[in-house]
């Protein structure tokens, strides 16, 4: 083989690549432009048994999940504590927390044992003070000392009427009852 016919063959091989060259070229330019002129889709339902939301460092912070009585949502703080929480209680009524920076419950809102809305406000240890119920005669209120013993209540009664109570922590003390315009005290 003569260095002409090396030459040539060279050039004939440098113009293949070329081409071939200018081919990808001309069909990876083809595949970025396509895939940029459509519209984003975007699905009308997303359909998991959870979602997590997680911070830089990967702690999940937020989350969304499904329980065997529905559903529920949290989110967490820099501890990793819950400090918020929403969603179905054990029997499948609704039910909402606010927790403090250490996981221990502040406030209730949900229903008491017989499906009648209920709220209770903690203390920083997560002991009840304020209680609000609703039960078969209407509305009530009791508040707790610290170790969380009934201390006071106001309520309406089985007859209708307004009751006032105060109690020492042993559960002793007194009922006010209304009678005529009058007020009984009751032991």
């Amino acid at each position: 083989m003569t260095h002409q016919q090396r030459l040539e063959r060279l050039e004939k091989q440098n113009k293949r690549i070329k081409w071939a060259a200018v081919g990808i070229g001309a069909v990876f330019l083809c595949m970025v432009t396509s895939g940029q002129s459509k519209p984003q889709q975007i699905p009308r339902v997303i359909r998991a048994h959870a979602f997590e939301v997680v911070n830089e460092k990967g702690m999940v912070v937020a989350k969304l999940e499904a329980s065997d009585q529905g559903g529920l949502i949290y989110t967490k703080n820099d501890l990793g504590h819950t400090v918020f929480a929403m969603g179905t209680d054990t029997v499948g009524n609704g039910t909402f927390y606010t927790l403090n920076r250490y996981g221990r419950k502040l406030i209730r809102l949900g229903t008491n044992g017989t499906g009648n809305g209920a709220i209770a406000i903690n203390n920083y240890s997560g002991q009840p003070v304020l209680r609000l119920i609703v039960d078969e005669n209407g509305g009530g209120i009791g508040l707790s000392n610290k170790e969380g013993k009934i201390v006071c209540t106001m309520k309406a009664n089985e007859s209708g009427e307004g009751e006032i109570g105060a109690f020492n922590s042993a559960g002793k003390g007194r009922k006010i009852i209304p009678e005529s315009s009058a007020l009984t005290q009751i032991k």
